[in-house]
């Protein structure tokens, strides 16, 4: 079972829900998260630090590099960005809150189903690619992985 675990900023502003995948890694893997108000003071991101869309994601370096040979891949090639794009600890969703965002749209257009089947369907249909061009269209890195 993967699972997910919700972490403030280091401002405390705001909040991600981080998903670890394919069972591995758990929330000792991160070290700390940096919202876009946050990470304006970080000068220089290192191979520990994921950057997407203004959003900073410090993986704790040490911990992860225990596991390398799961990975298939040296030590010396694993980075935070690596991690982040092949699932192991990644947004639960496209940006950093959007399996709350999804949840919620998802629950608005669902009301439609009770009524109108045909534009239930057609609805979700429409969400869905509107949420794909604005994402892409914003730079989220799952858009461009």
């Amino acid at each position: 079972m993967c699972e997910s675990y919700i972490l403030k900023c280091c401002c405390g502003a705001q909040r991600a829900e981080l998903f670890f995948g394919k069972m591995l890694l758990d929330q000792t893997s991160v070290k700390q998260l940096f919202c876009p108000e946050c990470s304006k003071g970080i000068e220089k991101l290192h191979s520990g630090m994921v950057w997407d869309n203004g959003w900073v994601l410090e993986l704790n370096m040490d911990i992860i590099n225990t596991y390398s040979s799961t990975f298939s891949v040296d030590s010396s090639e694993l980075t935070a960005g690596w991690i982040f794009d092949s699932g192991y600890v990644t947004w639960v969703g496209i940006t950093p809150n959007d399996g709350e965002r999804r949840n919620r749209e998802r629950q608005e257009i669902l009301q439609l189903a009770q009524t109108d089947v045909l534009a239930y369907f057609q609805a979700m249909k429409e969400w869905g690619q509107k949420r794909e061009k604005q994402f892409s269209k914003e730079g989220w890195r799952k858009m461009h992985s």
